[in-house]
């Protein structure tokens, strides 16, 4: 399909254009017959654009996180997930969790002393 605001194609399946985020309800279907000066190398980068800026579901959220729980082969696509181009989302879901995963080391690197102070302060 073809978006009457910023004449970008999208898939069948989107609800939202992937260039300009506007509701694909006023669409009009793109055939290639219609546009005979389209070529394959254009259709292969709308193509590759629309799978590169394709939203993602909140259940594929849910489960990215609860991969990148596995221990190492979660710490492996996660880094393999924040370096990779090929879905815009995926990417930065990853980067997010390396941003909380940060933070969360950094406050349990500053907690622990003092736990473990109060800890030897009790039994000594």
């Amino acid at each position: 399909m073809i978006c009457k605001n910023c004449s970008s194609g999208n898939p069948d399946t989107n609800t939202f254009c992937s260039s300009c985020d506007t509701e694909l309800t006023d669409v009009y279907e793109h055939d290639s017959a219609d546009t005979p000066d389209c070529t394959q190398e254009q259709k292969a980068s709308t193509q590759e654009n629309t799978d590169q800026n394709s939203h993602i579901s909140p259940w594929v959220y849910a489960g990215y996180y609860f991969l990148y729980s596995i221990p190492i082969a979660g710490l492996i696509l996660l880094i393999i997930f924040s370096l990779s181009n090929k879905n815009i989302g995926r990417r930065n879901f990853a980067r997010a969790y390396w941003c909380v995963l940060l933070i969360f080391l950094s406050y349990i690197s500053l907690a622990l002393p003092y736990f473990i102070m109060l800890y030897i302060q009790k039994h000594i």
